[in-house]
């Protein structure tokens, strides 16, 4: 192991220290150290770096990206896949050209088992633009995919990612029965089920069942004893508030609540504290602790403002104003009716021209898939031609080398030859005829017996059942000519 992979692996084990994490990987990244350490220092450095640089596409996935041209296929696919799954959402031409990208390497590659990633970029995607139909499709694709190469965990991944979209669409049933499945597969692979613990009880709170909504949590503040990332843990502890919460144990609920607010605080994730301080504040605003639940609140409020969260920062607005209203300051209340009137009325207009966007990048999407399908069946097509040429070049030189063989043999009485040599000869010109014949009429026996080696067996028997009379009558006159 040389210098710069150890220095990789020192920073992928110190994951969780996250100064130390990123300085190691950057210190990798920038080095002379060969492509493929540097490829795998960029790409770990780009999720590593999302949450707390605007300019990490530019800086980092950019050039991984540039990189993955100089290193086998592979690894273009790991680079156009992060590419597209950092842009959906947010720039959908790049989004679908990076997909495009990832699923023609993935094509060249020819394995089956990067076709679920393939299918979840294209589900995400159209996910993204609002086509909810079309994004089902892809992720039920993408857990046949699954099936097919019996991987797990990706299938596991899988039903979690449907599961999700069947919640959001509320299809309440669906969802808990895939959530379901994927739980008894994480666990079979020792993989952690903590998240997926988390959304059976909301899709079970949805469902209104809170015997069922109890136990998988109580499952959940086993695993969140264990696990050691602190996204997970901080996810337990919101979904835990959320439950107390709603079967009325308020103490409980804010015991979560701070709890997922100070492991917030070693992930520094702002738009999950900004969640937790919003459920938090609406605690405090059930129990008419105006005063604390307005801090929360105006917390929450100025992280939306800082990073864009506008649909959070509409919910804020809308407790602030109740939060006011409850405390008797009705002009600041007005006010922030009056601003959570304007916010809406934007975000009505922003989701407007969102749908817009999405027909319209629908509309180029299935343009380009088209194209790209129109073109696929065009280089078949001249495949098919070449391969045909090719098969008509070497059908005339066989047929050809019979004709001169047989021109040969018919010339052979010129000749001292034994008769033994003529018989001999004379069967083999019949051989080759016969496996010439099985090889014209190939196409034909392949669609008649469709795959059955007794059916296409029986078509071969019948072709040399009626070569024999022909050749021992040929046979016969050739003989009693060469032999006159």
């Amino acid at each position: 192991m040389n210098k710069w992979r150890f220095i990789l692996f020192l920073a992928l084990v110190a994951h969780g220290s996250f100064g130390q994490n990123v300085d190691s990987l950057e210190q990798v990244f920038r080095s002379n150290a060969p492509d493929s350490v540097r490829f795998d220092a960029g790409y770990e450095l780009t999720y590593a770096m999302l949450e707390v640089s605007s300019d990490a596409v530019e800086k980092f996935a950019y050039p991984t990206f540039n990189l993955s041209k100089k290193l086998p296929l592979k690894f273009r696919l790991s680079a156009a896949y992060q590419m597209a799954y950092l842009y959906t959402g947010y720039d959908y031409d790049s989004a679908f050209k990076y997909i495009a990208i990832a699923d023609s390497v993935n094509q060249l590659l020819e394995k089956d088992e990067y076709n679920a990633l393939i299918f979840d970029l294209y589900a995400q995607f159209y996910e993204s633009i609002r086509d909810f139909e079309r994004a089902v499709l892809y992720y039920e694709a993408e857990l046949e995919a699954a099936r097919v190469t019996n991987d797990t965990s990706a299938l596991s991944t899988a039903l979690n990612n449907l599961a999700g979209l069947n919640f959001e669409l509320q299809r309440l049933p669906t969802a808990l029965a895939m959530y379901q499945e994927s739980l008894e597969l994480s666990k079979a692979v020792g993989k952690s089920t903590l998240i997926t613990l988390g959304n059976l009880v909301n899709v079970c709170l949805e469902l209104e069942d809170y015997d069922k909504a109890r136990t998988y949590l109580r499952d959940a503040h086993r695993e969140a004893l264990s696990v050691g990332g602190n996204w997970e843990r901080e996810y337990y502890h919101r979904v835990a508030g959320n439950y107390y919460m709603d079967v009325d144990s308020l103490r409980q609920a804010e015991l979560q609540y701070s709890q997922a607010l100070y492991v917030n605080s070693l992930s520094k994730n702002v738009e999950d504290k900004a969640y937790t301080l919003k459920s938090l504040g609406e605690l405090y605003l059930d129990e008419e602790r105006y005063d604390e639940s307005i801090k929360l609140f105006l917390e929450a409020l100025k992280i939306c403002e800082e990073e864009g969260f506008p649909t959070l920062q509409s919910a804020i607005i809308f407790q602030l104003q109740a939060a006011f209203a409850g405390k008797g300051d009705y002009d600041e209340a007005y006010d922030y009716l009056h601003a959570y009137t304007e916010l809406e009325r934007e975000l009505q207009e922003d989701d407007a021209r969102e749908k817009v966007t999405a027909l319209e990048t629908r509309y180029t999407v299935e343009k380009e898939q088209r194209v790209r399908e129109e073109r696929k069946q065009k280089l078949e097509a001249q495949a098919r031609a070449e391969e045909e040429r090719r098969a008509n070049i070497q059908y005339s030189g066989i047929f050809i080398g019979l004709l001169l063989m047989a021109s040969l043999l018919l010339t052979a009485r010129k000749f001292t030859i034994p008769e033994r040599v003529l018989h001999g000869f004379t069967f083999f010109i019949f051989i080759l005829f016969f496996e010439f014949l099985l090889v014209i009429s190939d196409p034909w026996i392949e669609t008649f017996a469709q795959g059955s080696p007794l059916l296409k067996l029986l078509a071969n028997s019948i072709i040399a059942l009626l070569i024999i009379p022909f050749h021992r009558l040929l046979e016969g006159a050739v003989l009693k000519r060469l032999t006159r």
